[in-house]
């Protein structure tokens, strides 16, 4: 790879270094001819891959943990005590 095939932008972001195992060099390969003829930047095909392989392999944000309690939706203090008030005055 020559320096004419990097693109130097300033910008508010973070920068990733990956290492490619020499078994996948081809994929770097055809990434770069993928940019080429796309015109897009590598750096944004490499995001576009990694947000996509995220979004199929679950939610982008930690989640309550609802499986656990059958709980569909977070639930606020007060509708737990409420709950519980109930249960015991029917009891």
């Amino acid at each position: 790879m020559v320096l004419s095939d990097w693109v130097i932008t300033v910008s508010r972001g973070k920068q990733l270094n990956i290492y490619v195992p020499v078994d996948k060099l081809d994929a770097v390969e055809r990434l770069r001819r993928l940019s080429k003829r796309t015109g897009k930047p590598l750096n944004l095909l490499v995001i576009d891959a990694i947000t996509q392989y995220l979004h199929e392999q679950g939610p982008s944000e930690a989640r309550f943990r609802s499986f656990d309690l059958k709980v569909k939706r977070p639930v606020r203090r007060e509708e737990i005590y409420e709950q519980e008030l109930v249960r015991k005055l029917e009891h």
